[in-house]
């Protein structure tokens, strides 16, 4: 980890937030924790998770409006190298943001949406639905128009738990 020690102490402040988190965390979550409590600008923290993201410590998932971040293995093993550079007012920090806002991250971050274009220049739509970490349904579907796959990852979080039931009802049929 070569950077300054105050970009080192943000990225291990990153990985500690995803490593204690339940689930992953978004662009949004990451941003209102930093910004909140003062640690850092906006640009620093997106710098300091490009950062993490390029060198494999972070996986980064694009969501329709959003985008989520996970530790990966190499992260993980990374934070336990260094994690106790962290002083006990940011593990403080940490741990009053995540259970302060722990049913705010689960809703957010248990349905998602994106959308990628193909290489035939269609649309294909992934959608997800977790619940307690584990993955319910997880399926992508392709579309012609950009509009399409719009409309579906828009109506995704409202409709999930209805497409949920209808198809787990229709295949035990």
């Amino acid at each position: 980890m070569q950077s300054s020690p105050a970009v080192t102490k943000y990225k291990l402040m990153i990985l500690s937030l995803l490593s204690h988190s339940d689930s992953p965390l978004t662009n949004t979550q990451l941003s209102d924790f930093f910004l909140e409590n003062g640690y850092t600008n906006y640009f620093t923290l997106q710098e300091t998770l490009l950062s993490l993201s390029d060198s494999g410590l972070i996986r980064r998932e694009q969501a329709y409006h959003n985008t989520l971040y996970d530790l990966t293995p190499a992260g993980a093993d990374t934070l336990s190298f260094y994690e106790n550079e962290l002083s006990d007012g940011i593990m403080d920090d940490i741990s009053n943001y995540l259970t302060a806002h722990a049913i705010q991250i689960r809703r957010e971050t248990a349905v998602y949406a994106g959308y990628d274009r193909t290489i035939d220049k269609e649309f294909a739509v992934r959608c997800r639905l977790k619940e307690k970490g584990i993955t319910r349904l997880d399926f992508t579907i392709t579309v012609p128009k950009k509009e399409i796959a719009e409309a579906i990852c828009m109506n995704w979080k409202e409709k999930s738990e209805e497409v949920y039931d209808i198809l787990r009802d229709s295949l035990i049929c």
